[in-house]
């Protein structure tokens, strides 16, 4: 999606937050783990931008806002789990979100 977004012309940020908001909205809407697709949403971003030769660094840090961003709007017990699966599954994303908390 994002890939596909870019190539279109779309923002790398704007293809980013909203293709991995989705992913975790239409998660939550269909009772899947939440933490889980934004784990597989998150890295599928980061590939996608890469496949177009956007900045990974950018990508990273922009997919990971819009998941915490996307896991608050779940409320819940989303942000944490979604806080707890980026930080053990993406590289990268502790050092993203402890920057975040500053």
């Amino acid at each position: 999606a994002v890939q596909g977004a870019m190539e279109a012309g779309v923002e790398q940020k704007d293809a980013v937050k909203g293709s991995v908001g989705q992913a975790l909205q239409s998660a939550h809407e269909l009772g899947l783990d939440v933490a889980e697709v934004a784990v597989e949403a998150v890295n599928g971003s980061i590939n996608g931008v890469k496949q177009v030769g956007g900045d990974i660094t950018e990508a990273t840090k922009n997919s990971i806002i819009a998941a915490l961003d996307a896991a608050k709007e779940i409320g819940g017990e989303a942000t944490d789990s979604v806080k707890n699966a980026l930080n053990d599954s993406v590289k990268g994303a502790k050092e993203i979100i402890n920057e975040i908390k500053k």
